[in-house]
């Protein structure tokens, strides 16, 4: 299998909207995908097929 990979580009004014400096907003976004994919967990499987998505699961809903 070919891994496949999603480069997310955050700025500081990512950081910003969420109140986190940039080494801080990595922390942050990934307890954000933890805690989905403790609710979701098929949500893996789905993301190595379409890593992209994963900036849709940081949407407000």
């Amino acid at each position: 299998m070919e891994a496949k990979t999603y480069v997310l580009g955050l700025s500081n004014a990512d950081a910003k909207k969420y109140s986190y400096g940039l080494v801080g907003l990595k922390g942050f976004l990934f307890k954000k995908f933890a805690e989905v994919v403790v609710q979701q967990p098929e949500l893996l499987s789905k993301l190595y097929v379409k890593p992209e998505e994963f900036a849709l699961l940081l949407e407000p809903k």
